[in-house]
C-alpha cells in the first residue's frame, strides 16, 4: 500500500474591517484597576461626609473665641461726667465668623442712676437728633453700678441671657443719664468687647 504523505491544508487568517461587519473588542486587561468594593466604598464615603460636617463648625468655633482679640471701648480707671438727662457715645466696631453676638464685659460704678445701652449705628442714629433713646438692642435699666465678668469663651460658661452683647458691625456703647443733676461714672474693669 503506498504511503501517503501527509500535507497540511494553509490558513489564511485576515484582519476584520469595518465591513465585515465584526469588530473585536480591544483588549483592555491592562488597564483594569483593582476596584474597591461597593459596599467599602460608600462606607469611606460616608465617613468622610460625617468627618467634614462635624469638623469644620468645630474648627471654627474653637478658632471664633481662641483667636479673638478683645478690643477695649473704655479704659479701666476711665471718669466720666454726664450731665442731667444726657449721654455719652462710645464707637466700636464687630467683626465675626460665627453668627453670635459678641459679648462686651467690663464693670461701672455711678454717683447717679445710670442706663447703659447697646444700640447699631442705625438703632442710635435715632438718638442723635433728640438726645432720647430710640431702639437699641440692650439696656441695663437705671443702675448705680454693674459688672459683666469673661464667659462664652473657650474655657468659659455661657453668657448669661441678659449679658451686654453686640451685633456685627458698628456698635456704640451709651451711658445716659436719668436724673435731675450731672452723674460720675467710673470704669472699674475695662469694657472691652471681642472683635473677631
Amino acid at each position: 500500500m503506498p504511503s501517503e504523505e501527509f500535507k497540511p491544508e494553509s490558513v489564511t487568517i485576515t484582519e476584520a474591517n469595518e465591513s465585515d461587519g465584526f469588530i473585536l473588542p480591544p483588549s483592555d486587561e491592562s488597564k483594569r484597576k483593582p476596584r474597591i468594593p461597593s459596599r467599602r466604598r460608600r462606607k469611606l464615603i460616608l465617613v468622610g461626609i460625617i468627618v467634614a460636617v462635624f469638623s469644620v463648625p468645630i474648627a471654627l468655633a474653637v478658632w471664633d473665641y481662641s483667636a479673638c482679640p478683645l478690643m477695649p471701648i473704655l479704659p479701666a480707671g476711665t471718669s466720666v461726667s454726664i450731665a442731667a438727662g444726657g449721654h455719652i457715645e462710645y464707637a466700636f466696631d464687630v467683626m465675626k465668623v460665627l453668627n453670635i453676638d459678641r459679648p462686651i464685659y467690663g464693670s461701672l460704678t455711678s454717683s447717679g442712676a445710670v442706663v447703659v445701652y447697646v444700640a447699631t449705628a442705625q438703632q442710635f442714629s435715632y438718638w442723635t437728633p433728640t438726645g432720647s433713646p430710640g431702639p437699641y438692642e440692650f439696656s441695663s435699666g437705671p443702675v448705680t453700678s454693674l459688672s459683666y465678668s469673661s464667659c462664652g469663651g473657650k474655657y468659659e460658661s455661657p453668657c448669661p441671657p441678659n449679658s451686654l452683647a453686640a451685633p456685627l458691625g458698628e456698635d456704640y456703647l451709651v451711658l445716659r443719664d436719668l436724673g435731675q443733676t450731672a452723674i460720675t461714672v467710673v470704669i472699674g474693669a475695662a469694657m472691652v468687647v471681642q472683635i473677631c
